[in-house]
């Protein structure tokens, strides 16, 4: 014997007791869940990136023809006091 432990023992697959088997379905739903919003977020910062690249695309003389934000601004809190 050579005092290392048997090669077909250490080749076998271990059985987990059935107690532990609901945990590993748990954090295959949580890791689920974590790839869901994963790529939420990711399709979100996409509309962002589109929407940046929109606006960077805009002539100098599109952005002057753009109305001044403090006028919406003063626009949306006119409405919202209607409200």
């Amino acid at each position: 014997s050579t005092g290392l432990p048997d090669q077909s023992i250490a080749c076998l697959p271990r059985q987990r007791p059935s107690y532990e088997r609901p945990e590993r379905s748990r954090n295959a739903k949580a890791q689920a869940r974590h790839r869901a919003k994963r790529k939420a977020y990711i399709a979100q910062l996409e509309q962002t990136v589109a929407k940046l690249q929109i606006v960077l695309a805009l002539s100098p003389d599109q952005v002057a023809a753009l109305p001044p934000p403090l006028i919406r601004i003063r626009e949306l809190e006119h409405d919202n006091e209607l409200l």
